[in-house]
């Protein structure tokens, strides 16, 4: 079987990738530049198949205790969060820079608003949030609280998933 591996896209097109910083939204727009003198075709090699994007083990366990912030709501089917992994449902979250760690994608949350309760999975970083702070995504927002509020508080902790 044959398949063109990332690197080979790189390496054939010779992208030229840069960021422009966030706009007012949070979004940020990747422009690539793809040189005149790049081969306008790519050839296939023999290469071994990626695996889709896995979860990356946990090598720090999660902070132990409750945590109080702000949640806010985004649209998570937008685009890939900072975890690189697909939206596993709509229980999820992007966590505050600050606390923020590759090893918590994937863990959960257990997230404590004026309405109830739910259970969500990180998925993301909140680059706009404060320490303690979540980004829920709408649907797990209507759980905790009334979205037309825009902000409220919570309180979280980790919990199994």
């Amino acid at each position: 079987m044959k398949a063109i591996t990332l690197l080979s896209v790189i390496a054939s097109t010779l992208a030229l990738i840069y960021a422009s910083p966030v706009d007012s939204d949070g979004v940020v727009y990747v422009t690539v530049t793809v040189p005149a003198e790049a081969p306008s075709t790519l050839s296939e090699t023999p290469t071994q198949t990626m695996a889709s994007p896995s979860l990356p083990s946990p090598t720090t366990s999660p902070a132990a205790g409750s945590f109080t912030g702000e949640a806010t709501y985004y649209d998570a089917t937008v685009g890939m969060g900072s975890c690189g992994i697909p939206l596993p449902g709509s229980n999820v979250v992007a966590m505050n820079w600050q606390q923020y760690q590759p090893e918590f994608c994937g863990k959960c949350v257990m997230i404590q608003g004026s309405l109830g309760s739910a259970k969500a999975q990180v998925i993301d970083k909140c680059p706009g949030c404060k320490s303690g702070d979540l980004d829920l995504h709408e649907p797990l927002f209507r759980q905790v609280d009334d979205p037309a509020k825009g902000r409220v508080k919570i309180t979280w902790s980790f919990v199994e998933c």
